[in-house]
């Protein structure tokens, strides 16, 4: 009984919305105010170019299928452009590339330098102990 009071309690309830039918005749009269929509999933469509967006061949109420249905199709004002972009774009991602292998390369060479310093430590440790100049402790410490 209390599960059914608190399903009630907090349904959703519906949003009251103004309907009206359109066709297509002249312009009669503008309508200019502000308004809010609640969306329950934002989708964005963008480009990162200036251009002309082609007809929208959906129609409402057509289904949408991710990665299939083509909802907007851009054509680059200046395709020119694009290519320099496109180019600059590559080339940054190279250069990016590179830098990122120049620090593997760094950690790559501090790794092996940090082995060969603890290789180093351990010879002398073993060294010490074969003498009885250090302790059991200090060579397992360096092992």
């Amino acid at each position: 009984m209390i599960g059914g009071a608190l399903t009630t309690a907090f349904w959703p309830r519906p949003t009251m919305v103004d309907l009206g039918e359109v066709t297509r005749g002249p312009m009669m009269v503008t309508i200019d105010e502000e308004g809010r929509t609640r969306v329950a999933e934002a989708y964005i469509l963008s480009t990162p170019v200036a251009g002309r967006l082609k007809r929208v061949q959906v129609d409402p109420g057509d289904p949408v299928v991710r990665g299939e249905t083509v909802v907007a199709h851009m054509l680059p004002t200046n395709p020119a452009a694009l290519d320099v972009r496109t180019r600059e774009q590559a080339l940054a991602a190279v250069q990016a590339a590179e830098a990122a292998r120049r620090v593997a390369r760094a950690d790559l060479n501090a790794a092996i330098a940090n082995r060969d310093l603890a290789e180093t430590e351990l010879d002398r440790a073993e060294q010490l102990a074969a003498r009885q100049i250090t302790s059991q402790a200090a060579l397992d410490r360096a092992r």
